[in-house]
């Protein structure tokens, strides 16, 4: 019965959902303290600053951006990690994080402060943010730099960049997938059987007609491990071919399954598989886009921004199954404000004008 009603669900479902502002904040509401401590040391663990910072100033109009090599990530990873815990393992109140969070990636871009307490307020509090994030994120803005770089440096195909929030977003997850599928670690080997035994008893669901248009939209003659693989770091683009309403729904099973499988490794077994995502050129583009190869932007803010767009994927991904709960745990975290002091990368300078606007509306949301 339960397989019958799957299939059902995979052949009448709608088109997948566009990732968007809301799941951003419904993420940060509903993000567990690991993920929390994970995507604040993005922003804080100074190795990785140097780091990123490194291969951004190295990338010129004449120069690629070069890797230092395994040692050097292993370096920022265990540096990465130990900021991690230090972060988790605190006495700082989850809420108190939550707050931290947003106001970098707020202040990543130049907004002013920006504080709600309800759920309508939740529901629409991350437009501003997004909208400015991916300016630079239009269509043909990003082929139009690389056909700039490509006539300077005669280089060849370009780097595939997204072109809005929820191609960012989705971009994100299947590069941290395929960093995760190579991986050779224990946990990750977990992640990869786990999601490949569920991705298989649900194309056994599937009936004959659907079982053979997925083979056909990615080229396989049947449906073993080796397919469901195909399958599983292409799910994403399958709505895009002409497979129908059903294998839409489909692929938005897969990105569920893969959110759930690999978003909760970030904090932990992934740290290496997160940093070749930050340390890779699509990154270092969006560090530049909207400001020109020859921004005045020091690298700091540039490196404050490419960060900011790939925590607000994983964020948005992770709350793309949270919802109204998610939205009323964001509201809910600014209660945390008056309390809360300088630390981390968090100074007075910017902290205070979160809560003066709390002070502004605390008094229409007191719990």
């Amino acid at each position: 019965m339960e397989s019958t009603a799957s299939a059902r669900a995979v052949s009448t479902s709608a088109a997948q959902p566009v990732i968007g502002p809301r799941d951003l904040v419904a993420g940060l509401g509903s993000a567990p303290r690991d993920l929390l401590a994970a995507c604040l040391a993005l922003f804080e663990d100074s190795t990785l600053r140097r780091r990123l910072t490194h291969l951004l100033e190295s990338w010129t109009p004449t120069v690629m951006p070069r890797d230092d090599g395994a040692a050097d990530v292993g370096h920022a990873a265990d540096s990465l990690r130990s900021t991690i815990d230090a972060i988790r393992d605190s006495q700082v109140s989850d809420d108190a994080l939550r707050v931290r969070l947003w106001i970098y990636l707020r202040s990543a871009f130049g907004l002013p402060p920006r504080t709600f307490g309800t759920l309508r307020s939740a529901a629409t509090s991350a437009d501003d943010l997004v909208a400015t994030a991916v300016h630079g994120l239009q269509p043909g803005f990003a082929e139009r730099q690389w056909e700039w770089l490509k006539r300077s440096t005669g280089m060849g195909t370009p780097i595939e960049v997204p072109d809005s929030f929820d191609g960012l977003a989705r971009k994100t997850l299947e590069e941290l997938a395929a960093q995760v599928m190579a991986g050779t670690d224990a946990a990750s080997k977990e992640a990869r059987d786990q999601v490949l035994a569920e991705l298989r008893e649900r194309v056994k669901g599937l009936n004959a007609d659907d079982q053979q248009v997925l083979m056909d939209a990615i080229g396989v003659d049947q449906l073993n491990d080796e397919a469901l693989l195909k399958i599983l770091m292409t799910g994403g683009g399958l709505a895009a071919l002409n497979v129908g309403v059903g294998m839409a729904g489909f692929a938005a099973y897969i990105l569920a399954a893969k959110v759930s499988a690999f978003i909760p490794l970030v904090s932990g077994p992934a740290l290496v598989s997160l940093l070749a995502v930050l340390s890779n050129p699509i990154t270092l583009v969006l560090a530049t886009l909207g400001m020109g190869w020859l921004a005045t932007s020091s690298a700091e803010t540039q490196i404050q921004r490419a960060v900011a767009l790939r925590v607000m994927s994983l964020l948005a991904l992770h709350g793309l199954s949270s919802g109204g709960d998610g939205l009323r745990s964001a509201a809910r975290a600014f209660h945390a404000l008056p309390e809360m002091r300088p630390m981390g990368r968090l100074d007075d300078a910017r902290l205070r004008p979160y809560q003066h606007d709390w002070a502004v509306i605390a008094p229409a949301h007191r719990q």
